[in-house]
């Protein structure tokens, strides 16, 4: 072969431009995540994407003099955060501004840029690189310089977004005026529902508020729904018993709710536990015996993974029906045990059984 006849291998300007960028994504996905779990913001999802050649090129070429090359794509990179509501949008905002070197330039408030009639897509993007301190860190130096993208939506944004984009138009203003007005009228429902969950969960966390707040200075209120939640999350002795009996169980706590629902309620209430002191006072009188019912009840096998927090009151109530006269036992049992009705009496039989065992002996 004639030397003029070799030639020289060609290069790959795309694929050069994002060799590391699968990396990089996954390492500042990873750390984003690890922020927002340290500054207790709560969001679905972190995720990131290394934008596609074909995808680079079209920009490329649409963005003739103002890209040079893939490499300077700012947006080449992208990470996408999912918050639940829409208040935590600026809140990630915040964080991330703090953590991170802004390209002011290339950053858009895209909820901005809606006239004030108008209803639709909205979200937060920043372009960001690595800040002075994260420069100087081994794992972070061959990354220094390379912009990447951040979108920052609620849930019903991004849900909003995905359905835009799968209906495949660009401007709500392309649509004959009917379509329009259909459009305008679901975005702003859907942008009503994204405010309405916010003032929800406000108002739920201000009336747990108030029930902490009862528990402790109005022990004599009738016990709800509420009230008994904030002593199951409150009460050390209610806690150490969740922790005991999910230990029992092999299970981690999670949650919290199901065990002080109405119908829990109810049933504390046929065995005598109508306020708030009354369930905290048998908390207290039944602690031991709660632990030794448990352990006699559960089997050293059982493996769940996880219990909601409250799982303590079920062994509770089975302690508090099991030291009843067994006329009152059944009377109550029949009409407000969860169990179906063709298990009720052998569910019965097993729990005065149990009871049975650990008055004649302790494990």
């Amino acid at each position: 072969m004639r030397r003029d006849e070799i030639t020289e291998p060609t290069s790959d300007p795309y694929a050069e431009a994002t060799s590391d960028l699968d990396r990089f994504g996954a390492l500042i996905a990873g750390l984003i995540t690890a922020l927002l779990d340290e500054a207790d913001i709560s969001f679905l999802n972190v995720s990131y994407r290394v934008k596609t050649r074909g995808s680079a090129s079209r920009k490329l070429a649409k963005g003739r003099g103002k890209y040079a090359d893939y490499k300077s794509l700012h947006d080449l990179l992208g990470i996408r955060v999912i918050t639940y509501f829409n208040d935590e949008v600026d809140r990630v905002g915040e964080l991330l501004q703090a953590q991170f070197a802004v390209d002011a330039a290339n950053s858009v408030d895209k909820r901005q840029l809606l006239d004030a009639r108008e209803f639709g897509y909205l979200s937060l993007h920043y372009v960001l690189t690595l800040d002075e301190k994260r420069r100087e860190l081994p794992e972070y130096r061959r990354y220094v310089g390379i912009p990447f993208e951040i979108q920052i939506r609620s849930v019903l944004q991004h849900a909003w977004a995905e359905i835009e984009h799968d209906l495949g138009y660009k401007s709500a203003q392309s649509l004959p005026p009917k379509l329009q007005r259909h459009f305008a009228r679901l975005a702003s429902l859907l942008e009503s529902a994204d405010d309405g969950f916010v003032a929800l969960r406000d108002q739920i966390t201000q009336s747990e508020h108030e029930a902490v707040s009862e528990v402790t200075q109005s022990p004599k209120s009738p016990l709800t729904p509420l009230t008994a939640l904030a002593v199951i999350t409150k009460n050390p002795v209610a806690r150490g018993l969740d922790e005991y009996v999910s230990e029992l169980l092999n299970s981690s706590l999670e949650g919290g709710g199901y065990y002080t629902s109405e119908p829990e309620l109810e049933w504390l209430r046929q065995m005598g536990i109508e306020t708030i002191e009354d369930f905290e006072q048998a908390y207290v009188e039944n602690a031991e015996t709660v632990k030794r019912y448990a352990r006699k009840w559960i089997n050293k096998d059982h493996r769940r993974g996880t219990v909601e927090r409250g799982i303590s009151v079920w062994y509770l109530e089975m302690t508090l029906l099991a030291k009843m006269p067994q006329h009152e036992q059944e009377e109550v049992f029949q009409r407000y045990g969860t169990v179906p009705p063709e298990q009720k009496d052998r569910a019965l039989g097993d729990i005065r059984a149990t009871w049975a065992a650990i008055n004649r002996t302790e494990d």
